[in-house]
């Protein structure tokens, strides 16, 4: 089936390799090179899928992302950047991309995402949330227990207290309880250090309507952010109020306030209604498949044995976070159709320059050598299957 592709990338022979990738796999391609002329496309014709650059003449990439989810948060989008650390990870997380690439990019793991975003698309917000937060932790044991867990505490009424580990996937949790509300709800995201009366009027819309605000790192708000949170809910919250409030956590409450984290009055506020989240290390059956469809897909031949153990072996501290940075650093590694055992071992060893790809060829240092090599290959393929 044709989608359209909406592509927004200042480097035109980037955009030119990009738009002949998605072509060739029969999608529809508008292209752009800033962040207005990306917008312009959005407000005056349907698209299916963004892909757009970082880096962008007018306006970052992350600001263009914000805008678009404003006013749309089912879009599918991916982002291609150079370079991206831990917190340009999380940001974006943050913001609703749906997949993260690193240059130099390998097109196939692009590709391969992109149709899954698409095939998705045609869900409803709640299913392909759903979807989502199975792919994260449907696999395991303990991570269906706690999906259990999640719909049983997606109904709460008044404050939820989502507790988990560095670098747990707090975005897709509470985006799944959004997608759970009966009818339309508002979602609202604050980082601490974020919250102000100003900026909760600014974001919340009226008090009728029904929203969940969601508190990113909830455990690092100050004394003064903290009041500012309880005198706007005793404003607008209450039993027959569409307010509903998430506090992300790192820690259990009772922790919290007992090394004076929190005061008392906040600590009562807060409450007991507690929903937690596995770390990563408990979840070695999503682990796997997390991995699995990232690079190949569920149709495809499972990993080795030694990548497995690999995996296995590694603890893990920084969670979901931690392990989507890594994938990332294995891709560029890669740079070839597939990752192999060695791409793995290197980037969890944190050597800084890529390693051969199977097969014993060494990946082209040069982006668009590699790019252009690898359309030419993507061409004889679809060349092959269509005679």
């Amino acid at each position: 089936m044709s989608h359209t592709i909406l592509i927004i990338e200042d480097d035109l022979e980037f955009s030119r390799l990009l738009t002949g990738v998605f072509e060739q796999a029969g999608h529809e391609v508008r292209s752009v090179v800033d962040a207005e002329a990306g917008r312009a496309i959005l407000e005056s014709e349907p698209v299916d899928l963004v892909v757009t650059d970082l880096v962008l003449p007018t306006q970052s990439g992350l600001d263009f992302i914000r805008s678009v989810r404003s006013v749309n948060e089912k879009l599918p989008l991916i982002m291609v950047s150079g370079f991206l650390d831990d917190d340009a990870i999380r940001d974006l997380i943050r913001h609703g991309v749906n997949g993260i690439f690193t240059k130099p990019l390998n097109i196939f793991s692009l590709l391969n995402r992109a149709n899954r975003l698409l095939e998705k698309s045609g869900d409803s917000a709640a299913g392909a949330t759903g979807s989502t937060l199975e792919s994260l932790f449907g696999h395991s044991q303990r991570g269906k227990a706690f999906l259990q867990q999640f719909e049983e505490a997606a109904a709460f009424r008044r404050n939820l207290l989502l507790i988990g580990p560095p670098g747990s996937p707090m975005e897709e949790i509470s985006r799944g309880l959004n997608a759970r509300s009966p009818g339309t709800e508002h979602y609202v995201s604050l980082q601490a250090g974020q919250v102000t009366a100003e900026a909760l009027a600014e974001r919340l819309p009226g008090e009728e309507e029904p929203t969940l605000l969601v508190f990113m790192e909830a455990d690092s708000l100050s004394p003064e952010e903290a009041q500012i949170i309880m005198d706007f809910s005793r404003q607008h919250g209450g039993t027959e109020s569409g307010l509903r409030t998430v506090f992300c956590l790192r820690e259990p409450v009772d922790n919290l306030y007992d090394r004076g984290a929190f005061e008392e009055e906040f600590y009562l506020f807060l409450g007991t209604n507690e929903l937690i989240v596995p770390a990563l290390k408990e979840l070695p059956e999503d682990l796997l498949h997390f991995v699995q469809t990232e690079f190949a897909g569920e149709e495809r031949p499972g990993l080795d044995t030694r990548t497995r153990q690999l995996l296995l072996d590694h603890d893990w501290p920084g969670n979901f976070l931690e392990l989507r940075a890594f994938l990332l650093r294995v891709a560029s590694f890669a740079q070839c159709l597939r990752p192999g055992y060695a791409h793995f071992e290197a980037a969890l060893s944190g050597y800084d320059i890529p390693v051969a790809c199977p097969g014993g060829e060494a990946a082209p240092a040069d982006l668009r050598s590699f790019l252009l090599a690898e359309k030419a290959a993507y061409e004889k393929a679809i060349s092959l299957l269509n005679p």
